[in-house]
């Protein structure tokens, strides 16, 4: 007769022991992605929530994951550089806020606090953020007009048409934008000396194109071109003379700047002098 089989002792429980609770935990936190003012590069608004989470316990021991919980009905602060901007009272129905701060012409490293406080407790976030320039470009172009008839300034001098420099800059209305005062390309100054300062970010600034002639007074043909400020009484030309064929080659440029200042990053663009001056020189004898 077989002898009787005994069974295996019982394994030990692995149910967790001891009285159920919960505990509320709260989290304060700020939204990685600023919105910098285009328009006003050093106004930065920051948005930044509270939020909740619950835990179920046996005893000591977890159970389950962590699970959206109401707001403790509280306040919710931002801070920047240790100094308290925005709060924001918070509980069941508002849980988020958006803050704007004004830095004074102080761009670079600011450090930014999130602070919930509700329930007799307090959570903290702290981000290390890097304001930089709002990056900038020039939109700049010259564009020709002619004359139907060229105008007579003095023998063998034409005033033939106006060359129209567009300006403006992205973000716009935003930086100044000055013409430049550099020689890009086949190169000439279209600035005064001490270049052009516009006081607007847009502006169209209008020159006179003159036409010199060569060959016979009878039949004079275009044997230069250039450039003056209509409101002189008379023509003062900038530059070397620009040969037609140079000029339809788009061998020319102008160029145009945005200073590094202000919250702005500095940028530059060149643009092409380029049009065919179809015109006929009339006798001047």
């Amino acid at each position: 007769m077989a002898a009787p089989t005994i069974p295996p002792p019982p394994a030990p429980s692995t149910t967790p022991t001891g009285p159920l609770t919960s505990r509320i935990t709260l989290h304060a936190r700020l939204d990685p992605s600023y919105v910098q003012n285009p328009l006003s590069p050093y106004e930065v608004t920051y948005a930044f929530s509270a939020a909740a989470t619950q835990q179920s316990f046996a005893g000591a021991v977890p159970i389950g994951g962590e699970t959206p919980a109401p707001l403790s009905s509280g306040s919710l602060t931002l801070s920047s550089d240790g100094k308290q901007k925005c709060s924001v009272a918070v509980g069941a129905a508002i849980s988020s806020s958006r803050c704007t701060v004004f830095y004074d012409f102080e761009l670079g490293h600011h450090t930014i606090t999130v602070t919930y406080t509700g329930g007799g407790e307090a959570t903290t976030e702290t981000v290390e953020e890097e304001l930089r320039p709002v990056p900038t470009k020039p939109i700049l172009a010259a564009n020709y007009w002619r004359y139907s008839e060229p105008l007579a300034i003095e023998p063998g001098v034409w005033r033939i048409g106006t060359l129209y420099i567009e300006l403006g800059s992205v973000p716009g209305p935003g930086p100044d934008v000055e013409l430049s005062c550099e020689q890009y390309g086949g190169g000439f100054e279209v600035g005064r000396d001490d270049c052009i300062q516009l006081e607007t970010a847009a502006a169209t600034h209008p020159l006179a194109v003159y036409a010199t002639s060569t060959g016979s007074c009878f039949e004079p043909t275009i044997d230069a071109l250039s450039l003056s400020y209509p409101e002189w009484s008379e023509p003062q030309f900038r530059g070397p003379p620009m040969r037609p064929a140079d000029i339809e080659a788009g061998a020319f440029h102008i160029g145009a700047f945005i200073w590094a200042y202000g919250g702005y990053a500095g940028s530059k663009a060149t643009a092409p002098v380029q049009f065919k001056p179809e015109v006929t020189l009339p006798p001047d004898c």
